[in-house]
């Protein structure tokens, strides 16, 4: 058996070129791998705030695996059915030992 004690983390930090009014924060969203089900399931999710067209958000990872990260955009695109909503801006697989 492996006891993985210590917490892995992830900084993920970036300058937004096209600036918005409507951009207040983004979301990173981490999605584990279960191997028994064959499919990722949403684990945990961070909010970064946007501060002079910046941000920066970090994931801790509290034990191994394969996470499947999401890069939310703030909720600046309208919709009539649901209102504002966001998109994924970037995506990523991240294996932690």
């Amino acid at each position: 058996m492996t006891i993985f004690r210590k917490t892995t983390a992830m900084l993920l930090t970036a300058i937004i070129i096209r600036q918005h009014e409507l951009f207040d924060e983004v979301t990173l969203t981490a999605s584990e791998y279960d191997p028994a089900l064959k499919e990722f399931r949403e684990s945990f999710s961070v909010k970064a705030i946007i501060n002079d067209n910046k941000y920066a958000g970090e994931l801790k990872f509290k034990h191994p695996g394969s996470y499947w990260v999401n890069l939310e955009s703030p909720k600046y695109l309208q919709s009539i059915d649901v209102g504002p909503y966001s998109t994924v801006w970037a995506s990523m697989i991240v294996d932690v030992e």
